[in-house]
């Protein structure tokens, strides 16, 4: 099933319309600048790498006092775009459009890149050119370190070349897709449910064995 949806999300952001030919860096701003004007005591959102999910989704729950965070994190604001920059959590796909934080700018693991989309590309598009096969491929082969501790390269993120259609279609293709991705989670639902089946009765057949209820 995560095969068949990656799949699903790579084709849609390479459509079959005109597109102009992009590098990231004139797409998106990398790490840019946020402004903020919290006070020592305000609360703040707060985003460990564990707030972001491999699915796009993102935990919210976790905040701090400003105080705790204004220096040595990453800063970001709604509609920006994170992605996880180092192994395994980039391979897995951890990134997020970043939308709901409560208080309009959050902090969170210097582990994560931030993109800030500019006219070109609308924020949801930005993310799922993120979250395609040939994204993930491309700077995972290029990622330097040791061990468990290699990391994107942010020139190679930066010069990544995209084909871009005009934003009006941008918008048709993400509604397009989460039209798609909606049947996808039905199905892992279902499949889900099966394999809990399935272990019920495995269950219930070795209780029944070892009570002597049914012959082995």
């Amino acid at each position: 099933v995560e095969e068949k949806r990656r799949a699903t999300i790579t084709a849609a952001v390479h459509p079959n319309t005109s597109t102009t030919e992009e590098r990231f860096r004139d797409i998106c701003a990398l790490n840019p600048t946020t402004q903020s004007s919290f006070k020592d005591d305000d609360v703040v959102s707060f985003y460990p790498m564990e707030s972001i999910g491999d699915d796009g989704t993102i935990d919210h729950s976790q905040t701090r006092p400003y105080s705790a965070v204004k220096t040595g994190y990453t800063v970001f604001q709604n509609d920006d775009v994170t992605v996880a920059k180092v192994t395994p959590c980039f391979e897995n796909y951890k990134g997020a459009h970043m939308t709901g934080i409560a208080s309009g700018v959050g902090f969170g693991t210097t582990e994560l890149f931030v993109l800030r989309a500019n006219e070109k590309v609308t924020p949801e598009y930005l993310y799922w050119l993120t979250q395609a096969q040939d994204f993930n491929d491309y700077l995972t082969g290029g990622m330097r370190g040791t061990g468990g501790l290699k990391r994107v390269v942010p020139e190679e993120l930066k010069n990544y070349k995209v084909n871009i259609p005009t934003p009006g279609t941008q918008k048709q293709i993400v509604a397009d897709l989460l039209e798609d991705l909606k049947k996808f989670e039905l199905l892992k639902q279902k499949v889900a449910k099966q394999i809990d089946l399935l272990k019920e009765r495995r269950t219930s057949l070795i209780s029944s064995a070892v009570t002597g209820k049914v012959k082995v």
